[in-house]
């Protein structure tokens, strides 16, 4: 949860104060009648001694106190720098409830970082349901005031339409708020968008820009990035990517400019050229060229051998071994294990594009067991995976078989 911060000037305590603070400490209560002035002098001790005193060690038992004793008093900050003591238990035994409840009380009062964390329970659905609306509307009243992992995060649910309708450049307009401000991870998102052309215009250069400013900040996947934009294997294969939908044997000649012999993403690319070129009619499944298929086969085999549990050489594979009736129980293995794999494993893997892409190819792989399994005569499994597959796309996945009528076998 995030840790807020105060700036505001200490001032001493009064006499009587002290006295109070000694008896909180002595009896271990914290419901001691104040005024709010009191309750401000009680939480800007609490805050001296936690931020503003050397020393590693700090006495948290009693900073738990002063603070407690501000927050049962009304005071905002306090109450919040109460949750994040039961949160990271600082002072007191670690309480999650309790936390929350004491956040609560702070973000409806209009703490930005109390409405962060009221957000995050949502989002990640600790304690509570995971309700990624409830999320939205916290990361909003948050963001507005300026808090930047609200921005970003919210700018976040707005790119994934988590909780909220997808818009890409209201995602750009929020992790530009945050990156403005010097947060890493909205920098190194801005540089994504400008990567791949989500939400603005694409531009590598822009993308560069804001990879060098997360790097800067400690983000290790943006310096990664920067390597990758100044590599040159790296350009050729977006040139690959750029022309294999109109031109499969161009895009292998991209593809044989690098060292590919021990490469499995590189070697699943030239299977899927030759077998790009190996269908004819206007669906893909009339007629086999058989010497491209054979020369599908013989790099899609050399993939696997490399990295068996890569979902897009698993659905390569399945895609090859679909064409032969004696291999489509292979097939379905193959688009079976991607599913398997499921969205968050399949966009950590090398070479993958993101949480998109991911959920496109385990939606794309149930369409294709649609079409297996009605080729195996397996009427209810087919139906089964055809229902599957029209729900991805009500949710909005993107997919290849467009339009949908063309390749619908029943």
């Amino acid at each position: 949860m995030q840790d807020g911060h105060e700036t505001k000037e200490l001032k001493v305590l009064t006499k009587q104060n002290k006295m109070n603070v000694n008896l909180i400490m002595n009896n271990k209560k914290s419901n001691i009648k104040m005024s709010e002035a009191q309750a401000k002098q009680f939480f800007d001790e609490g805050y001296k001694l936690a931020f503003q005193t050397k020393g590693r060690i700090k006495p948290w038992e009693k900073i738990f106190h002063l603070w407690k004793s501000a927050a049962t008093a009304g005071h905002v900050s306090a109450q919040f720098h109460v949750g994040t003591c039961y949160d990271f238990g600082k002072g007191v035994d670690k309480n999650i409830k309790k936390a929350f409840y004491w956040y609560m009380k702070a973000a409806r009062k209009g703490k930005m970082e109390a409405q962060y964390n009221i957000g995050l329970f949502y989002r990640k659905g600790i304690l509570v349901k995971q309700d990624y609306k409830k999320a939205v509307y916290w990361y909003s009243l948050a963001a507005k005031q300026g808090d930047i992992w609200a921005q970003r995060d919210l700018g976040y649910c707005y790119f994934y339409g988590e909780g909220v309708k997808e818009d890409q450049i209201k995602a750009v307009y929020w992790y530009k708020k945050a990156a403005d401000e010097g947060d890493g991870k909205a920098n190194y998102n801005l540089g994504l968008c400008y990567e791949y052309g989500d939400g603005v215009k694409q531009s590598i250069s822009r993308a560069k820009h804001y990879y060098t400013k997360a790097s800067k900040l400690g983000h290790r996947k943006a310096s990664n990035k920067l390597k990758q934009l100044n590599d040159r294997s790296y350009l050729i294969l977006n040139k690959y990517r750029d022309t294999v939908a109109t031109n499969s044997a161009k895009a292998r000649n991209y593809i044989r400019q690098l060292d590919y012999k021990n490469n499995f993403y590189l070697l699943m690319c030239i299977a899927q050229t030759y077998l790009d070129e190996s269908h004819f009619g206007d669906n893909g499944r009339n007629r086999i060229d058989e010497r491209k298929w054979r020369m599908a086969e013989k790099y899609i085999i050399k993939a696997y051998k490399l990295s068996p549990e890569n979902a897009e050489t698993l659905y390569t594979m399945g895609s090859i071994r679909g064409c032969h009736t004696d291999q489509i129980l292979i097939a379905i293995g193959c688009y079976e294990d991607v599913i398997k794999l499921g969205e968050t494993k399949i966009a950590k893997q090398e070479y993958s594009r993101g949480i998109e892409f991911a959920r496109e190819l385990v939606n794309d792989a149930k369409f294709e067991l649609y079409r297996l399994y009605y080729d195996y005569n397996k009427p209810k499994l087919s139906k089964k995976y055809l229902a599957a597959y029209k729900k991805g796309l009500e949710k909005g996945i993107t997919t290849i078989y467009t339009p949908l009528e063309k390749f619908l076998l029943e």
